[in-house]
């Protein structure tokens, strides 16, 4: 899951933008990933946009993604069981700017979590949100 900000545009001819399309792209394209490539998907996975990853588009800066744990809904909501053997387990998709890929993959999950803890950052889309790990962010680790 995200969450996409109210005046996001949602019709039917706003999503032939990629401008407005592309977070409900990355949502389908993640729907399908374990499925094309026989794998799983979990928290603290990230997913660059291409290789050599770039901008998911000219007016959102975000060159790759992060699944945690939601933030904007009750841990209710994380789990959804289907069947005493099976469980639906539900993700926050954390869109990430380079510098904050590149440091999950250096430091980890938990300490990016961290920093977007600190500074209140949900799944909530901003394009405008900062580099979690500009200084002087980064030197609290």
């Amino acid at each position: 899951m995200l969450c996409l900000p109210k005046q996001w545009k949602m019709g039917e001819t706003d999503f032939k933008d990629e401008r407005y399309y592309w977070p409900v792209r990355w949502l389908k394209t993640l729907a399908r990933f374990p499925h094309e490539y026989q794998t799983w998907l979990s928290w603290g996975h990230t997913l660059p946009n291409g290789d050599p990853a770039e901008p998911v588009h000219d007016t959102a800066p975000f060159t790759g993604f992060m699944l945690l744990c939601p933030k904007t809904t009750s841990t209710d909501f994380w789990t959804l069981p289907i069947r005493d053997d099976k469980h639906i387990h539900f993700f926050a998709l954390m869109p990430l700017h380079t510098a904050e890929m590149d440091f999950k993959l250096r430091k980890g999950g938990e300490k990016l979590e961290a920093l977007f803890e600190q500074r209140k950052i949900t799944e909530l889309v901003d394009i405008y949100r900062p580099d979690v790990t500009a200084k002087p962010w980064w030197r609290l680790w």
